[in-house]
C-alpha cells in the first residue's frame, strides 16, 4: 500500500539505563519508537545521533503499525520536509524530556527532539489533531496506543462508520 506510513516500536537491552527506565515508568515493554515514510526513509530520535534518518532498520522492531498517509498531499509534503528540515539541522535529542518528562516535568525543546514525540507528528502535523499529550510527554507505549485506537477506525485507509 503506498499510501501509508509506518510506526515501530523496539526494546533495547536491559542493561541501556534510559530504556530500562522507560519501561519501568510506563509498564511498557517498549521504549524507543520510529517513523518509516516508504521512499523517504525511516525517522527517528536517538540518544546519541539525535534525529536521524536511514533506509534500513536499525534493529527488528517488536511491533509496526500502518496508518494512511498521502505523501503527495500538502500536509504529507510538509510532514516529511519537516523531518528532513531536522535531520539537515542536525536536531539533538531532547535528554531533558526523556528523563524528566516521564516523572510530570515538562521540560521539551524545539531544537531537541525524543522518539515518541518525533512520531507523534503524523497526528499534530499531518492530521491536525491536538490532544491532551500536547501538554505532558508522550512515552512510545503511549503513542502506540494512539496510533492503534485511530488504526481501529479504518480498514484499507478508508474510515468506517
Amino acid at each position: 500500500m503506498p499510501n501509508e506510513i509506518i510506526f515501530h516500536a523496539y526494546t533495547a537491552k536491559w542493561y541501556y539505563i534510559l530504556a530500562w527506565i522507560i519501561r519501568i515508568k510506563t509498564n511498557s515493554k517498549v521504549d524507543h519508537c520510529s517513523v518509516e515514510i516508504p521512499g523517504y526513509g525511516i525517522y527517528e530520535a536517538t540518544f546519541f545521533k539525535g534525529v536521524t534518518v536511514s533506509h534500513e532498520q536499525r534493529k527488528e522492531p517488536v511491533k509496526s503499525i500502518k496508518l494512511p498517509f498521502d505523501s503527495k498531499s500538502i500536509r504529507g509534503k510538509q510532514l516529511i520536509n519537516f523531518y528532513n528540515h531536522l535531520v539537515r539541522k542536525k536536531a539533538g535529542y531532547d535528554y531533558m524530556a526523556a528523563v524528566f518528562g516521564f516523572f510530570g516535568y515538562k521540560t521539551e525543546s524545539r531544537r531537541r527532539w525524543y522518539c515518541s514525540e518525533l512520531t507523534d507528528l503524523y497526528f499534530k502535523l499531518y492530521l491536525g489533531v491536538n490532544s491532551f499529550f500536547n501538554r505532558t510527554t508522550i512515552s512510545p507505549k503511549t503513542f502506540l496506543a494512539k496510533c492503534e485506537a485511530y488504526s481501529i477506525g479504518y480498514k484499507d485507509g478508508q474510515q468506517q462508520d
